[in-house]
C-alpha cells in the first residue's frame, strides 16, 4: 500500500506541478491582436468630381458610386536571407510605421505597440552586431505586395523564424 501511495504521488507531482508550459514565441507582439482588430481599406481617387459644383446631392452619389474601398497592400517578408534578417525586421517596422498607420484604423493602439516590440528586436539585434544593410538584395521592394491579413501571416511567421534562429 506504501508503494501505491508513493508512486501516486510522483504522478501527481510530475504530471500536475511539473507540467512544461508553452510559452507563446512572440508574447510581446500584437500580430495575433491585430488580425482581429485593426481595419485596413484603402480608397483611391478617380477623379470623378465635378471641378466646380456647388451641388452636395451630385458630390455625395459621385462618392457612393466611384470611389471603391481597395484592400491595402502591404510588402510582406519572403526568403529573407540570414543576413537580411534585421533589415527586414526593418522594413516591416516601416510597413507598420507607414501604411498599416495610414490606412488602418486600430482602437486599441496595437500598430503602436507592435512597432515599440519591432524597434526592441531591431535595436536588441543590432546590439549583438547584426546591423541594417541596403543592399539590394535585402530591399523590401522586392517582396510581393498583399492584402492586410496575409501581412500579418507572413511577418508572424517570419519572426517566429527570427526568435528561432536567435536562440540557436
Amino acid at each position: 500500500m506504501e508503494n501505491f501511495t508513493n508512486i501516486a504521488f510522483w504522478i501527481a507531482f510530475f504530471f500536475g506541478f511539473v507540467q512544461v508550459k508553452s510559452h507563446p514565441v512572440l508574447t510581446d507582439s500584437k500580430l495575433n491582436y491585430m488580425q482581429e482588430n485593426v481595419i485596413c481599406v484603402s480608397y483611391y481617387n478617380t477623379n470623378i468630381f465635378p471641378a466646380q459644383s456647388d451641388d452636395l446631392l451630385l458630390l455625395t452619389v459621385c462618392f457612393i458610386f466611384f470611389i471603391q474601398p481597395t484592400d491595402s497592400k502591404f510588402y510582406a517578408p519572403a526568403n529573407v536571407e540570414a543576413h537580411c534578417i534585421t533589415t527586414a525586421l526593418d522594413c516591416i517596422m516601416r510597413e507598420f510605421n507607414g501604411t498599416v498607420t495610414d490606412e488602418c484604423e486600430d482602437p486599441y493602439e496595437y500598430i503602436e505597440q507592435e512597432v515599440t516590440f519591432l524597434d526592441r528586436k531591431i535595436k536588441n539585434r543590432v546590439d549583438l552586431g547584426h546591423v541594417l544593410t541596403d543592399s539590394t538584395e535585402c530591399a523590401c521592394e522586392k517582396w510581393s505586395e498583399v492584402p492586410f491579413s496575409e501581412f500579418l501571416k507572413k511577418a508572424n511567421t517570419f519572426l517566429e523564424y527570427v526568435n528561432a534562429v536567435s536562440s540557436q
